[in-house]
């Protein structure tokens, strides 16, 4: 599902086979709002919609340059779990997950 805000938008999808696990996937903030705390805001938000519709985490994948979200996951208590390569993309991903 994808919800959006006058700062950007996101995905919330259900993780196959659990239903208590939402993936959270494009995260993204519109350039003219970056860098003024509009990604953390909307990392609350994302956080909030997550817990309203019942899950009991929440996960993603990071790409290892993207030092922004890193930055906003680390400051609000996710955990780095793992990483790889995409076979798809070549870029290197980490899973980061959060207990709501």
């Amino acid at each position: 599902m994808r919800f959006s805000n006058v700062y950007g938008f996101y995905e919330l999808n259900p993780f196959p086979g659990c239903n208590q696990i939402v993936v959270s996937n494009h995260a993204f903030i519109y350039k003219h709002f970056r860098g003024r705390g509009h990604g953390s805001t909307q990392h609350r938000e994302r956080l909030e919609k997550a817990r309203e519709l019942g899950y009991n985490m929440i996960m993603c994948t990071v790409k290892d340059d993207n030092e922004s979200e890193i930055h906003i996951l680390k400051k609000n208590g996710w955990t780095q779990e793992s990483g790889f390569v995409s076979y798809e993309t070549g870029n290197s991903l980490h899973i980061w997950t959060k207990i709501l």
